[in-house]
């Protein structure tokens, strides 16, 4: 799974559970009652009626939390990458870093996707992963 994909993923967990979070909630109860002066004043009470639900709303709010942290993470995790990828100077060089780093390819689908992209050249799982290795030894 690449980066996206994982940004993705979290983005759907986390929706998934403020809405059920949002569905807990609006089962609240309320209610009025009378007290105070002989029962004369009135007081509305709102509430989640058992403690257990309340706490699995919390816990609940916990995890997205927690979510939300590793989402923000991993996007500034992919921006350093982007921008460690943008400042190669050779555009099939980028591609495969992309597709490898980005994208989350096997080198097979990144030779795939490279004689797509640039089809007057003919790209190898093999020659792609020595390019990629080759850059890396001559740019630490």
């Amino acid at each position: 799974m690449g980066t996206r994909e994982e940004i993705r993923d979290l983005r759907g967990r986390i929706d998934k559970m403020e809405k059920e979070i949002s569905q807990m909630e609006s089962e609240s109860v309320q209610d009025v009652v009378s007290g105070g002066f002989g029962g004369t004043q009135h007081f509305k009470i709102d509430g989640i009626p058992d403690a257990a639900r309340r706490n699995k709303i919390i816990q609940k709010k916990r995890l997205i939390a927690i979510m939300e942290e590793k989402e923000s993470l991993l996007l500034e995790l992919m921006n350093d990458v982007e921008g460690y990828i943008s400042s190669i100077k050779q555009a099939d060089l980028r591609m495969i870093f992309r597709y490898r780093y980005i994208d989350g390819m096997t080198w097979v689908q990144v030779s795939i996707n490279m004689n797509s992209m640039f089809p007057k050249r003919v790209y190898t799982d093999e020659s792609c992963r020595k390019r990629h290795d080759r850059f890396l030894l001559e740019n630490p």
